[in-house]
């Protein structure tokens, strides 16, 4: 059975140099350097790579100035140095870009021989696709052959791994500019968006965040030598990243077993490569000052005889610059104290969660933001889990004064104040009926 892992990431060449720099039999023979190590001196030629092999998929734009997907296929040294690669184009046939892609890799896959598969193959999708549809999709299919057919290839999608640049991730994490979908294009490089016509809704942050969100290990290259950026990098992927997603530091030992999609966040092996433990060094706390008050008192908001209202506010510093934040409450959100917060745009930051406002009794809304803006959606009170909390948000945001400044306690502040008080919580339905602000005037459309 062949081990399949799918490579998602913001650039290419970073994906494939990653991929092809990690140790694909489990030694520390036969592997491809980092940048430095010259493909020609044999070490590409080493019995290690021939275990691996890549498919690769690349987006560009066509004379009819339209999306065209290609697709090659060879070992790791021969995708390098760019000799005996077959290269295919792939029709998108009305599809979006991610069916076309799962659809043609799972009909490669299957057109293979038995005795003619790797027991690695490494997929390096396009730049920002996310890798889930696709590997649920293969999964899905080999459970049908295992189910009608007794021969043909068979393979194992190990996990989804992220390979991104380390001396550019915070900066793009934070990015606002549009991300440009095809290689070759910079990204935010909003003149060639314009003369190219490759559009994508997302800004380059938020291809970012959502690649990480979408992987089991996040792969930071080439080597980070400063502790401190260690901790930061590892903080906002995992602030970003899904529950028991793994960041590694180290590609060149790594080896596709290291890449298991099983890991769990309470295993002792789920613990960040490089990352120091920080749950004693009190960068995580209660935001009144005092670890012994429960944060509804800082807000006046008492406790109700039948629902109890309280707050869970913590934040951490998560670099010098950056932070996270984190909001759970029985209370709902300010309409208006909402709607002054998302026009302003001064702070980049990502957003994730779901709230509740009191002039939309039977209402929940889904809150996603990226660093270009936020996109609110208002869903059916029973599709959101509200056991617990009627409002729960994470934020990751860069404060340019620091995340120890002023200014980054003026920026909790304001997510905190976005609750509502207890004393308010006393008025009338009625009353906030006649909310004229932004966002109510907004959810009254819908």
């Amino acid at each position: 059975m062949s081990k399949v892992l799918l490579c998602t990431g913001l650039e290419y060449a970073t994906q494939l140099m990653g991929v092809c720099a990690m140790d694909w039999r489990g030694t520390r023979a036969g592997r491809t350097a980092l940048p430095g190590n010259d493909c020609n001196d044999g070490t590409c030629t080493a019995e290690g790579l021939d275990d691996a092999l890549i498919v690769a998929y690349t987006v560009r734009m066509d004379d009819r100035n339209r999306l065209s997907v290609r697709r090659s296929v060879a070992g790791c040294c021969d995708m390098m140095l760019g000799s005996n690669v077959r290269i295919e184009a792939v029709p998108l046939d009305d599809c979006c870009l991610s069916c076309t892609i799962k659809h043609d890799l799972q009909a490669l896959l299957s057109s293979l021989p038995q005795d003619a598969m790797a027991p690695n193959i490494a997929v390096i999708l396009p730049k920002g696709v996310q890798a889930a549809p696709t590997a649920e999709y293969l999964r899905e299919m080999q459970l049908v052959h295992d189910a009608f057919q007794h021969d043909g290839p068979r393979i194992h999608v190990q996990s989804i791994v992220a390979m991104l640049d380390s001396s550019t991730a915070k900066a793009r994490i934070f990015d606002d500019s549009p991300f440009m979908q095809c290689e070759g294009a910079d990204l935010g490089d909003e003149s060639d968006a314009a003369g190219s016509g490759d559009y994508d809704e997302r800004c380059v942050g938020g291809a970012l965040a959502e690649v990480i969100a979408d992987a089991n290990h996040v792969v930071l290259l080439p080597d980070v030598k400063s502790q401190g950026d260690v901790d930061e990098l590892t903080g906002l992927v995992e602030a970003l990243g899904s529950e028991g997603c793994r960041v590694h530091f180290d590609v060149e030992r790594l080896t596709i077993d290291d890449l298991d999609a099983g890991t769990r966040a309470d295993s002792p092996c789920a613990r960040s490569e490089g990352s120091q433990d920080r749950s004693d060094e009190g960068v995580s706390e209660r935001l009144d000052g005092d670890a012994g008050v429960p944060s509804d008192e800082r807000h006046g908001m008492g406790k109700s005889p039948q629902t109890p209202l309280t707050a869970e506010i913590a934040w951490a510093s998560l670099g010098q610059d950056s932070l996270g934040l984190s909001i759970r409450s029985h209370s709902p959100v300010h309409p208006s104290r909402l709607s002054d917060l998302l026009a302003d745009k001064s702070v980049p930051m990502h957003i994730h969660g779901h709230f509740a406002v009191p002039n939309k009794p039977f209402s929940a809304f889904v809150w996603e933001g990226d660093p270009d803006g936020s996109i609110i959606e208002t869903v059916d009170h029973a599709m959101v889990d509200e056991s617990q909390y009627q409002t729960e948000i994470l934020v990751v945001a860069r404060i340019s004064e620091g995340s120890q400044s002023v200014a980054a306690q003026e920026f909790v502040d304001r997510f905190q104040n976005l609750l509502v008080t207890h004393e308010e919580s006393q008025r009338p339905l009625m009353s906030w009926m006649e909310q004229s602000d932004t966002f109510t005037r907004w959810a009254s459309m819908d």
